[in-house]
């Protein structure tokens, strides 16, 4: 009786556990953010010879400009919150700023528009608004553009094909031409549009066999069921490189984890910044991290943990946003120290930084070298204490330097350091 006893309380106990775990994890994990591209993200063509495909989801050139969109579900794969859209644009010649645009969701059935009859168009009463603000999208001209919306109310998306309703409308109409990056759909009309002022909404000019090119941001209330991420972090240290680490509460069928960084909040142009690293693999706690070294003060960084499965599907994290700010000089040191140069590499012209800890009762010497060991720049006297000590580039007849390596060196009665740097063009 009494080992069934001490069994069933070591049962109890188990399961209570496993019922702790269970809540602290849905505390921990927090929600998925994650984002579908549809359409060529890369592509160069705005399809400007076509009719009317760059004129989705705005015509620029107008006072009035009204389209509808569909995106079937497939194309989306997800459930979850729409929290933000992003569309790419050319600005071929003058612009206007500060305009007021609206965006409509809702789900439907259908997933062509047949015709230009007013029967075509999803019925406004079925769609939601989920943006009314007055945008700027002014910018240089002959250059191409993201640009994020972010939704006034997340839009609850729940399955089904996906259609945006686009409204724009100037209140001076000023000549202007962006061009917007879309894709074909080849026999199947998926945008409905009118352009012309005073239209009445349901009056269409076109229906196109495009979709403009478009990345939906979305927050999915529950993890992917073979990863759970716990934690995603960033840490600037006092040497200026940006530490990223990321935690998972459990791991089944993941190849490997890689670091995406853009410096705008768009993923869809961010690069790879490192290699993939590993996955565990493990119903227990992993812990990751990446340093990223190539940045620069004052800066802002975007990243992204990019998520490969095995099987070849993928799938990444909302952003995190780090500022390089000013670093804060550490408290005074036994030692005399330099931190490694920041930025590094910088640009003919630019300037890095060093942080100097001198201690008590010396004198320390920084002095830099080209790859031919001829000094090109020194400072002397460097009293004791510590301080950041900026240099801009320039040799000691004050002109610039050439690109290429260098070598910084501090010396002091008790100290020898030498550490390397680069300028590019």
């Amino acid at each position: 009786m009494n080992k069934r006893i001490t069994l069933f309380i070591l049962l109890m106990i188990n399961i209570i556990g496993l019922l702790a775990q269970e809540v602290l994890n849905s505390v921990l994990l927090e929600p998925v953010f994650v984002e579908v591209s549809i359409g060529d993200m890369e592509s160069t063509t705005r399809n400007h010879l076509v009719p009317f495909a760059f004129e989705i989801p705005f015509e620029s050139g107008r006072d009035t400009s009204l389209t509808q969109t569909i995106y079937l579900a497939e194309q989306i794969g997800q459930t979850g919150y729409i929290t933000e859209i992003t569309y790419r644009y050319f600005i071929r010649n003058s612009w206007f700023v500060d305009e007021r645009m609206r965006f409509y969701m809702a789900i439907t059935d259908e997933t062509v528009f047949s015709n230009t009859s007013a029967s075509s168009w999803i019925p406004y009463e079925e769609f939601t608004l989920v943006y009314d603000n007055v945008t700027n999208l002014n910018k240089p001209i002959d250059a191409s553009y993201w640009h994020t919306f972010v939704l006034d109310q997340p839009f609850e998306y729940t399955g089904g094909n996906l259609v945006i309703m686009a409204i724009w409308e100037l209140d001076d109409w000023t000549w202007g031409r962006a061009e917007w990056y879309n894709t074909p759909t080849p026999g199947n009309n998926r945008t409905i549009r009118s352009q012309q002022a005073g239209n009445a909404f349901g009056t269409a000019q076109a229906v196109v066999a495009f979709q403009p090119n478009i990345i939906l941001s979305m927050m999915t209330e529950k993890q992917p069921t073979n990863v759970s991420l716990s934690s995603f972090t960033s840490n600037v240290t006092i040497d200026n490189v940006i530490e990223l680490k990321w935690t998972t509460a459990s791991e089944n069928n993941i190849f490997g984890f890689q670091v995406l960084r853009n410096d705008t909040n768009i993923s869809a142009s961010a690069t790879e910044i490192s290699p993939i690293i590993p996955a565990t693999n493990s119903s227990l706690k992993s812990n990751y991290s990446f340093t990223d070294t190539e940045v620069y003060s004052g800066k802002v960084y975007y990243y992204w943990i990019f998520i490969r499965n095995n099987d070849g599907s993928s799938i990444h994290t909302h952003s995190i946003r780090v500022e390089m700010n000013e670093i804060e000089i550490p408290a005074f040191s036994e030692t005399t120290t330099i931190s490694r140069a920041f930025p590094n590499p910088i640009r003919v012209g630019e300037t890095t930084n060093f942080i100097v800890d001198v201690k008590e009762n010396e004198i320390a010497t920084l002095q830099m070298f080209n790859v031919r060991g001829q000094l090109v720049h020194e400072v002397v006297d460097i009293q004791q204490g510590n301080r950041k000590i900026s240099w801009n580039g320039r040799d000691i007849n004050n002109f610039e330097v050439a690109s290429g390596v260098y070598f910084y060196r501090l010396s002091s009665p008790s100290t020898f350091i030498v550490q390397r740097m680069v300028i590019v063009r």
